[in-house]
């Protein structure tokens, strides 16, 4: 598992280089990070991805998922309702947001 995240690490990192401004990449490496453990690295490719989309509701769940794993409840809160702000109110991220807001009450 450990040498598929960072085959999958690696794979990021290069597509990054070459489309440095691509959510999905940023997305994708800040998912293997939190995977492999570096939630602080996740955490960093959630708040570029932030500021590259900031009306995309997408790096704020995935943010708000990895502060909560690190115990930053306000944080995490803070994430998840913006998310909801930004998500069309029947989609699966704005459920997904109502859940976890659920979840840190």
């Amino acid at each position: 598992r450990s040498r598929c995240l960072r085959a999958a690490r690696a794979a990021f990192d290069r597509g990054l280089l070459l489309a440095p401004r691509d959510l999905n990449l940023l997305l994708g490496r800040a998912r293997a990070r939190a995977r492999s453990g570096d939630l602080s690295g996740a955490l960093a490719d959630c708040d570029a991805a932030a500021r590259l989309a900031p009306r995309s509701p997408l790096p704020l769940l995935d943010r708000g998922t990895w502060r909560a794993a690190r115990g930053d409840r306000l944080g995490a809160e803070a994430d998840f309702r913006r998310a909801l702000e930004l998500a069309p109110a029947d989609s699966a991220e704005a459920r997904f947001a109502r859940q976890q807001l659920q979840r840190l009450r």
